[in-house]
């Protein structure tokens, strides 16, 4: 490099002090590394707590999101046992008495077919005969013949059923299978679900008992476990797994090589707080734990100890609050620290380009919003349930509208859809703010619920509109007197936060094969029976029928 120079007054040339260059250069460059270096501090900082932060409520979510999917699956097998207990051919068996009629077998046998989730389907009379069993070994279902058909009145599931009122269920613990007081291979995990049923004079005949497949169950966490790390794990209120991290530690309770097999000698600090807590998160160093407590019992349900032998007797009944589950997601600590760290060596690699630091860090932002969107779409692909209210959704009471047409269509049974909206919701709204009437939705949807049967369905399809699907219909008063008992519950006055607030309901009745002979047609008959409603002074309830030729005939109170 040539010598630089300077020149003073008299025009002399001097040569710069030696390390001017190094000193000029350093006195911009110093600066500039130590804002790079603090920048570049700031940016893995927030880094950390931003990953941290995506993993902790990634986690969550997904814990709550596969524990709904479990209760969802629940209700569905116990929507199950009231559609089959309510069959119309039962009750005709039930009545006439004699052999089970090949109508009621077939129609077990094609729902058993449909469904693909019950290793067994029984209807047991009162002295504990097995009247129908049909049985389903993962692909064909079968019906046993009669000489095969064994009594189970010595079995604990069928004594605790039998016990329970009109509308109980009982629900067994979540164990393996056993076959002749030995347990079933390969393992076959089971939950069984009764209710006993009653003839038309109010007479306890039998039970029916679902032999459900616990795998069904256990599949749902293998089709949720996260692709990036994350292990679904169920545990029961001992701590023993029913899906492990490890399939060599599962149903320690039944077998004896395995009875070491807890979370709480394996992972004790998560077990700690599992005990303690409904819903939680822990980071230990064995790895990052989310719990869920789910409780399979419902009002009205029970359970037992059971037995493991072919013949014995529970030794004590569950009630719902202690017999529960631990929804667990395990995240282990060698992927805590990739997704927590992993983004520091990229950091010391891009430190001095600034262009790719900031390409980097782009990266890094759709990478969070792409998490978030998969994490957003998952829940909305699951999401058959109003956020309000708990109750069905459009989506879920369309299906379920399809299946109730089906099956009375199969039945030669009737459908009836009724159409509800608030009288003067508005005024609430606008009187006492958007708050209360939020609880007044809830409130009624609580009112509507107690209205009508448990095999019926409640749903909001929005706003102060709902909906009630009523099966299994023989006439018209069955409809009448459901309309007469929401006017009337709706009507009483609803106290919320200390304030008094008073709606009515309109509504419309349509009935299928009736009305309509299609489930589109049905509920809009409905709605426009409720529009007639509506004109004729509120408060009421209208027929389609009673509009359909004649606009003027009026409506039914």
């Amino acid at each position: 490099m040539k010598n630089r120079c300077m020149t003073d007054a008299a025009g002399s040339a001097h040569p710069l002090p030696k390390g001017a260059y190094t000193k000029n250069f350093l006195k911009v460059f110093v600066p500039l590394l130590l804002v790079l270096a603090i920048v570049i501090s700031l940016l893995w900082s927030i880094d950390v707590r931003s990953q941290k932060a995506i993993l902790y409520s990634s986690e969550k979510n997904l814990t709550k999101l596969v524990s709904q999917a479990v209760r969802d699956e629940l209700q569905n097998v116990n929507s199950d046992l009231f559609y089959l207990a309510n069959l119309p051919q039962l009750q005709e068996y039930l009545t006439s008495g004699g052999t089970a009629p090949a109508s009621l077998t077939e129609n077990i046998l094609l729902f058993s077919k449909h469904r693909k989730v019950y290793d067994q389907i029984r209807y047991l009379d009162s002295s504990g005969m097995e009247v129908i069993r049909i049985n389903f070994d993962g692909k064909t279902a079968v019906t046993v013949p009669t000489d095969q058909l064994q009594s189970k009145a010595k079995r604990y599931y069928f004594e605790d059923t039998l016990r329970l009122e009109r509308g109980d269920v009982y629900v067994s613990p979540f164990d393996l299978n056993i076959e002749g007081n030995t347990i079933e291979y390969p393992l076959k995990p089971m939950i069984r679900f009764g209710t006993p049923v009653f003839d038309k004079k109010g007479q306890k005949r039998g039970v029916i008992v679902l032999n459900y497949l616990g795998n069904q169950l256990l599949k749902t966490l293998d089709k949720y476990s996260s692709k990036n790390g994350s292990q679904l794990a169920l545990l029961n209120s001992e701590g023993y797994w029913l899906k492990g991290l490890c399939s060599e530690d599962e149903w320690g309770f039944m077998l004896p090589e395995r009875k070491e097999a807890v979370i709480g000698k394996q992972f004790p600090a998560a077990w700690k707080e599992c005990t303690q807590n409904q819903d939680g998160q822990i980071l230990t160093d064995k790895g990052l734990f989310t719990f869920s407590t789910i409780y399979p019992l419902q009002t009205g349900q029970v359970s037992s100890t059971g037995n493991t032998a072919a013949t014995g007797r529970s030794m004590t009944q569950v009630q719902s609050d202690t017999y529960y589950w631990k929804m667990v997601s395990f995240v282990s600590p060698e992927i805590v620290r990739t997704k927590l760290y992993g983004f520091r060596k990229i950091l010391l690699l891009i430190s001095s380009v600034l262009i790719v630091l900031l390409a980097f860090l782009a990266r890094q932002v759709a990478l969070n919003a792409l998490q978030r969107e998969e994490t957003a779409a998952l829940v909305h692909a699951m999401a058959f349930r109003d956020a309000l209210t708990g109750l069905p959704n459009r989506r879920l009471l369309e299906d379920r509208l399809n299946q109730s047409i089906a099956s009375a269509d199969r039945n030669a049974g009737k459908v009836a859809v009724l159409f509800l909206d608030l009288d003067h919701f508005k005024a609430v709204n606008d009187t006492l703010g958007h708050e209360v009437g939020d609880q007044l939705l809830k409130q009624v949807s609580g009112r509507l619920q107690e209205a009508v049967r448990k095999s019926d369905t409640v749903a909001r399809l929005g706003g102060d509109e709902f909906i009630l699907l009523l099966l299994n219909i023989t006439s018209h008063q069955d409809v009448d007197s459901v309309a007469d008992k929401v006017i009337q519950a709706i009507s009483r006055p609803f106290s919320i936060a200390g304030q008094q607030a008073q709606v009515g309901t309109s509504i419309g009745i349509a009935l299928y094969p009736e009305d309509c002979t299609d489930p589109e047609s049905l509920v809009a008959f409905a709605d426009k029976a409720l529009y007639k409603a509506k004109q004729s002074g509120r408060n009421r309830y209208v027929w389609f029928a009673a509009i359909a030729g004649e606009g003027t005939q009026g409506a039914q109170v």
